[in-house]
C-alpha cells in the first residue's frame, strides 16, 4: 500500500531468510523466479493470510510493522505467519494431497515448519520448545472434546472441506509430525521429508 513500504521490510527480510532455510532443509529449491507477498486491507476471523503458488496474500495487520512502535511479539507474529505461508509453497503447492481427506499433511507440515523455523532463525526470542508444547497441548485439548475427529477425515462436500480447516488439522497435524521426527530422529526425518517432496 502507498506510503507503507518501510513497514514491509521486516516481512521481506523474514521471507528471504525463510526461503533460504527451506531450500536447505527440503533439499528442493523454491522453483519459481519470485514469490510475491501482497498486503491487503481488511481482515478475517478465520485466517491472516492465504498462500497461492508464487503469491501470498496477507492482511496488512499480519504483514506490515511500524519499526518505531512494533514489539517483539509483533515481529514473532509476522515471522510465524510468513514461515507458515511460505512452507505451503512446498506443502500444498509444489506437493499437493490427492484429496481434502489428507489436508493435515499441508497444514500440519506448514504449522510444524513454522515453529521449527522460528526457533532456528530467531533463537534470541528464546522460544525453545514452548511453541511446540503449546501446539501439542492445544491439540490434546481439542482432541479431548466431543467435537474431535481424526486428522485424516472423509471429505465429500464443500462444507466438509471448509470445516476441515480447524485446530485438529493444524495443531494435531503438527504435533503428530513432531512425534514422528522425535521417534525416528531429526536426520532420518529430514531425509524422509526430502524423499517425500522428490517423489511427489
Amino acid at each position: 500500500p502507498a506510503g507503507k513500504l518501510s513497514q514491509a521490510q521486516f516481512a521481506l527480510d523474514a521471507s528471504r531468510d525463510v526461503i533460504a532455510e527451506y531450500n536447505d532443509y527440503f533439499g528442493v529449491p523454491y522453483p519459481l523466479p519470485k514469490l510475491d507477498n501482497v498486503a491487503a486491507p481488511g481482515g478475517s476471523q478465520f485466517f491472516s493470510a492465504m498462500e497461492n503458488w508464487g503469491a501470498i496474500f496477507t492482511f496488512e495487520y499480519a504483514l506490515l510493522l511500524d519499526p518505531a512502535v512494533s514489539s517483539v511479539s509483533d515481529k514473532q507474529g509476522v515471522f510465524s505467519i510468513a514461515a507458515h505461508e511460505i512452507a505451503h509453497q512446498w506443502f500444498g503447492n509444489l506437493v499437493t494431497m490427492a484429496w481434502w481427506d489428507d489436508l493435515w499433511l499441508n497444514e500440519g507440515f506448514a504449522t510444524w515448519m513454522e515453529g521449527r523455523t522460528t526457533r532456528k532463525l530467531h533463537p534470541e526470542w528464546d522460544l525453545n520448545n514452548v511453541d511446540a508444547a503449546l501446539t501439542s497441548r492445544g491439540a490434546m485439548g481439542r482432541d479431548a472434546m466431543v467435537t474431535t475427529h481424526p486428522i485424516v477425515q472423509h471429505v465429500a462436500t464443500v462444507e466438509q472441506a471448509s470445516q476441515a480447516f480447524d485446530g485438529i488439522t493444524y495443531g494435531k497435524g503438527a504435533a503428530v509430525i513432531g512425534m514422528f521426527e522425535d521417534y525416528v530422529g531429526a536426520d532420518a526425518w529430514r531425509n524422509g521429508v526430502r524423499s517425500y517432496l522428490r517423489a511427489h
